[in-house]
């Protein structure tokens, strides 16, 4: 027996939205119009303008009601900037996978384990590069990192507007990967700078992105929206693990 997972991912630029102004409850709004299970987010600022006392993901675990992972990439004083997931399901394991490159602008890759209905789920949420050559290396070191023999979902920004670069190419040939649907800027997209790839490859069965008036005002991108079908344990497995 299989069953529908929807997964995400959301550059939210900081909660500054296309009218200059920081809401991050516009992107927990948006967030519940997503309805996803597991949302990889970048560009998440520990010093949101509208909540000083907190960082953003802590917030916005608390809005949506689900668990926070944080990945910071970049400190300054007490500001820092990176990656998170947020997730209806608890977290197994986190790890860091370090994608920066000499001379420029620190990146890296959020790692985790998730224990889903469908079994152990690896999630991997990345935000790549302005450059070219930059991109095709941290493409290199993410596959290296990520050798896909369990379930994986690798999810985020990768700053590459061209389906079929070069710099992709590792990645859609062992993953399945969203069409190139057009995520960024939000008011008029034309650029699919988000993507999603999934192992299995059968596992994923549809995508869209999202496109309401409160996406296109919350954020400079809008989020990207994949559906994955899992298989589900037998019913025996379940309740021999409930037991235990």
């Amino acid at each position: 027996m299989a069953a529908e997972l929807a997964v995400a991912t959301y550059n939210i630029h900081r909660a500054v939205g296309t009218d200059g102004v920081c809401d991050l409850g516009r992107i927990a709004t948006v967030l519940r119009e997503v309805d996803a299970a597991i949302v990889g987010v970048q560009e998440i600022d520990c010093h949101a303008v509208d909540n000083p006392s907190g960082n953003q993901l802590e917030r916005l675990a608390e809005l949506t009601q689900m668990h926070g992972v944080a990945g910071p990439l970049v400190r300054r004083q007490d500001v820092s900037t990176g990656n998170g997931i947020l997730s209806r399901f608890p977290v197994l394991e986190r790890r860091w996978i370090d994608l920066s490159v000499k001379s420029r602008e620190p990146r890296g890759a959020l790692d985790v384990d998730l224990e889903t209905p469908f079994g152990p789920l690896r999630v991997v949420n990345t935000h790549l590069g302005l450059r070219y050559g930059e991109r095709n290396r941290q493409i290199e070191l993410l596959f290296a990192a990520v050798d896909g023999k369990t379930p994986t979902v690798v999810l985020g920004d990768f700053n590459e507007w061209r389906w079929r670069a070069a710099t992709l190419l590792r990645l859609q040939g062992a993953y399945a990967g969203t069409p190139p649907l057009r995520s960024f800027p939000a008011r008029r997209p034309f650029l699919a700078l988000d993507r999603v790839y999934v192992h299995p490859r059968e596992a994923l069965v549809g995508a869209q992105v999202v496109a309401t008036e409160t996406a296109r005002r919350a954020s400079d991108h809008l989020p990207l929206r994949a559906i994955l079908k899992l298989a589900l344990p037998p019913l025996g497995v379940l309740q021999t693990e409930s037991r235990t």
